[in-house]
C-alpha cells in the first residue's frame, strides 16, 4: 500500500495490517486510510477494499457485537409500573370505603325514621282521641318536655323524656313503669310539648297539643349519625263542651 493517508472518523480503536481490520476497546478516534486503496476494487468488483459489511455495521451502530438484550424489566419500568398500581389501589378502596359509608348513613337514616314515625304515630293517635291535655312534671326532669291527658279509654298517658330516651307511661303514677318508645340505635336530643285551649268552653277554640322532637341515630361510627327534627300538632277531636 502507498499513497498519502487521509483521515476519516469512526466509532471503534481499530488497526490496520494490510487489508485487514482488528477491533479493539470501542473509543472515538480517527482512522488513517490510503486514498489509492480506498478506491480501488476487490476481486468479487465492489467498491469495498477497506470497509467490509462490518466494519460499516459498526460505523452506522457504533457496536461490533450484536448481542440479545436479556429478558426483564429496568428499574425506571418497575418504579412506573409500582406507581400506578398503588394508584389504582388507593382508588379502589377510597371507593370501596366510600360506598361502606353511604350503606352505614343509610341504614341509620332509615332506622332513624322508622323509630320517629311508630313513636310519633302512636302518640298522636291517643292524643287525638283523648282530653284533658296538660304539662305535668311527674317524672320528667325539665318543665316542657312532659305532657299528660286521658286515653279514649279513660286512662290516663303520660309522655315524657328521660335522658335520651322517649317514655310512655300508661294508667300508672310510678315513672319506674314507663316503657321507652324508641330503639337503641335512636337518641332523643330534645322535646318540647305545648298545649292550648284546655280551659273548658267553646269559647277557647278545640285544645291542642304541639310536639318538637328532635333524635339522632347511634351507630358505631359517630360521624354517620344523622339527626332529624320533627314538629307536628294535634287538636283534640271531641268537640270541648
Amino acid at each position: 500500500m502507498s499513497g498519502e493517508p487521509i483521515e476519516a472518523w469512526y466509532y471503534g480503536n481499530v488497526s490496520m495490517t494490510g487489508d485487514n481490520i482488528t477491533k479493539s476497546q470501542m473509543t472515538n478516534s480517527k482512522l488513517q486510510i490510503n486514498p489509492k486503496t480506498r478506491n480501488s476494487k476487490t476481486q468479487n468488483g465492489l467498491g469495498f477494499h477497506l470497509w467490509d459489511l462490518r466494519f460499516v455495521w459498526n460505523l452506522i451502530f457504533g457496536n461490533w457485537n450484536f448481542q440479545k438484550r436479556e429478558a426483564g424489566f429496568t428499574l425506571l419500568e418497575m418504579i412506573i409500573s409500582i406507581g400506578i398500581f398503588s394508584t389504582i389501589v388507593i382508588a379502589a378502596i377510597g371507593i370501596t370505603i366510600g360506598i361502606s359509608n353511604a350503606q352505614i348513613k343509610a341504614s341509620n337514616v332509615q332506622a332513624a325514621q322508622d323509630n320517629i314515625r311508630f313513636s310519633v304515630e302512636l302518640m298522636t293517635k291517643e292524643m287525638r282521641t283523648g282530653s284533658q291535655y296538660e304539662l305535668s312534671r311527674l317524672c320528667a326532669a325539665t318543665a316542657g318536655e312532659e305532657i299528660r291527658f286521658v286515653a279514649s279509654s279513660g286512662t290516663s298517658r303520660v309522655y315524657y323524656r328521660s335522658g335520651t330516651s322517649l317514655l310512655r307511661l300508661v294508667d300508672s303514677t310510678n315513672c319506674a313503669d314507663a316503657k321507652p318508645l324508641l330503639s337503641e340505635e335512636v337518641a332523643v336530643e330534645s322535646i318540647w310539648f305545648r298545649v292550648g285551649g284546655v280551659i273548658l268552653g267553646a269559647t277557647d277554640g278545640q285544645p291542642w297539643a304541639m310536639v318538637s322532637l328532635s333524635i339522632r341515630s347511634r351507630g358505631a361510627k359517630q360521624v354517620l349519625d344523622s339527626q332529624m327534627d320533627l314538629q307536628t300538632m294535634v287538636v283534640q277531636r271531641f268537640r270541648d263542651q
